[in-house]
This record gives C-alpha cells, sequence and structure tokens, in this order.
C-alpha cells in the first residue's frame, strides 16, 4: 500500500509491522516486507521448520525490539517478535530478502513515502491460508520533541489466497494479484 506526506527520512529502526494471516501450516510459509527501495526484510523463513503445522498470525508484531525471531514450534503466532536473522531465498521464485533488520532498511534512515508490500509464499502445494490484514508503524521525529504515528491499518478486501508456484507451470517471478 502506498504510503504518503511524510517528509524527509524517518529513522528505520523505528518501523514496526503488525499481520493477521491465517494458514493450515505456518512452516510452509515465507513472509516478507517489501520497502519502496525494493528492499525486502525477512520475517520468517518457513518458521525455522518446515514441520511446524500449526496455524495462523494472530495479531503478530515483527520490530526490532523484539526479544527474538519466531520459534520452531507455537502456533498461532501472537506478540512481539524479531524479523528473521538470516537472508533467505523464496524457492521457487527470483526474490530474495536483503535485510535482517529494520534498522538496516536505507542505511538506517529511510523516506517511507511509497508502495510496502507484504508478500507470502508457500513453498508447499496442500495448504492454503489468507492475509486478512496488515498494517505498518512508522516513526516520527518533529520539532523538539518525538512522537509516533498511528498504524495504518490495512485491510484486503478480496484477500489473496496463499497458494504454491511450479516455476514449470507458471514463470518464475510473475506477480499473482488477489481475485
Amino acid at each position: 500500500f502506498p504510503s504518503h506526506d511524510i517528509m524527509g527520512t524517518i529513522s528505520s529502526s523505528g518501523i514496526y509491522v503488525k499481520m493477521n494471516i491465517t494458514h493450515t501450516w505456518v512452516g510452509d510459509l515465507d513472509i516478507y516486507l517489501q520497502a519502496p527501495d525494493g528492499t525486502r526484510i525477512g520475517l520468517s523463513d518457513q518458521t525455522g521448520n518446515t514441520n511446524n503445522s500449526g496455524d495462523n498470525f494472530t495479531n503478530t508484531i515483527f520490530a526490532d525490539s523484539g526479544s527474538a525471531i519466531l520459534g520452531t514450534s507455537g502456533a498461532p503466532y501472537t506478540g512481539l517478535f524479531k524479523p528473521w536473522n538470516a537472508v533467505f531465498t523464496v524457492t521457487g521464485c527470483t526474490n530474495s530478502t536483503t535485510a535482517t533488520t529494520f534498522a538496516s532498511l536505507g542505511g538506517g534512515k529511510i523516506n517511507p513515502n511509497g508502495n510496502w508490500s507484504l508478500v507470502a509464499f508457500d513453498r508447499a502445494a496442500t495448504d492454503t491460508g489468507r492475509i486478512q490484514s496488515w498494517s505498518i508503524f512508522f516513526p516520527y521525529s518533529g520539532s523538539n520533541c518525538t512522537k509516533s504515528s498511528n498504524s495504518i491499518n490495512v485491510s484486503i478486501t478480496n484477500s489473496p489466497t496463499i497458494t504454491s508456484i511450479s516455476p514449470t507451470t507458471i514463470p518464475a517471478g510473475l506477480i499473482v494479484t488477489g481475485k
């Protein structure tokens, strides 16, 4: 979704993402946030456990201030977590994550204006899910004080179904939109 009307740059270390995803096997999912400049920060690389058969991300928040990355079990994931701690490649796609912390976005300062995308990719073919909603929080530093903006909530009217794609049937890099 587009963000706009913030003048200049902000400290990227204060950015956080809150999401609600329903999915019947969270160990299948690669999830990342793509910034307007194309930087991709990994949030979950199959929760570190492809055998994680738990369901759902419920009010899951990713921020540099989280105490740990997602556990390899324990879904539904609710609460505060760090972004994924290693760069990863989304198998079957041409996309790789390029950042492991929000603070690394833009070298610590980023112009938040532009389109931000939350991407969830199912790396197996037998389960289904949906991005139900997500929001992104941007910190704001104004004259002689620091303020926090309200979260910008994004509700997806036609929630896209999370499905796996086989590069042998659909070209890699194809952008799939909601129905």
